[in-house]
């Protein structure tokens, strides 16, 4: 019985984390930890769904243009580089707003 109940817990995040590694609109590394490089007007989104974490964006310091970042339903937020923000979510879509490459990166 314990065994089973770890078997489907295990199952559980398993699809949960295999769920949020991409989406139509592209994908960020490792379910919202890594890097990303975005061209003018590209946007990347992940949705891990059923459950809130913390998302950490950072727009890189090299970047040449700015970058909107939004979690779950919260209001789009703009970072200029070398800026990070921080919010609580089950989603992440990183825009490029500007005309010229963007760099940033996520954690959680």
């Amino acid at each position: 019985m314990i065994e089973r109940r770890y078997f489907l817990l295990a199952s559980i995040l398993l699809s949960a984390c295999a769920s949020g590694l991409s989406s139509p609109a592209g994908s960020i590394a490792s379910v919202g930890n890594g890097s990303f490089a975005l061209a003018p007007g590209e946007t990347r989104s992940i949705e891990i769904g059923g459950f809130y974490r913390e998302f950490r964006v950072c727009n890189n310091t090299d970047s040449s243009g700015t970058l909107e970042a939004t979690v779950s339903s919260q209001p789009p937020i703009q970072l200029a580089p070398g800026v990070c923000w921080r919010e609580y979510g089950d989603s992440l879509t990183v825009r490029n707003v500007s005309s010229s490459a963007v760099t940033g990166r996520t954690s959680s």
